[in-house]
């Protein structure tokens, strides 16, 4: 197991809680779901831009990631992309 420091351990934690009551069958489609999400953030540079940007309200942010994504991922995956 790695050990992280500081805010990376702080994200680790928050990962851990999120998506530690996935249930071990659907374990592998979160997995997908978070690498493709991944993927589009690091390819589309105007959505991972926007996604980013702390002069847009988070709402604002939120609001676009959830409706790219919802509906199109695991209901396990959409609050850790979001």
């Amino acid at each position: 197991m790695v050990s992280f420091r500081g805010a990376s351990a702080e994200a680790m934690a928050a990962l851990t809680t999120q998506v530690g009551g996935v249930a071990e069958g659907s374990a592998a489609k979160v997995a997908g779901d978070l690498f493709a999400a991944a993927g589009a953030f690091r390819t589309e540079g105007s959505l991972r831009r926007f996604a980013t940007d702390q002069s847009v309200a988070p709402e604002a942010r939120t609001g676009l990631v959830d409706g790219l994504f919802s509906g199109k991922v695991d209901r396990a995956s959409l609050p850790v992309i979001t």
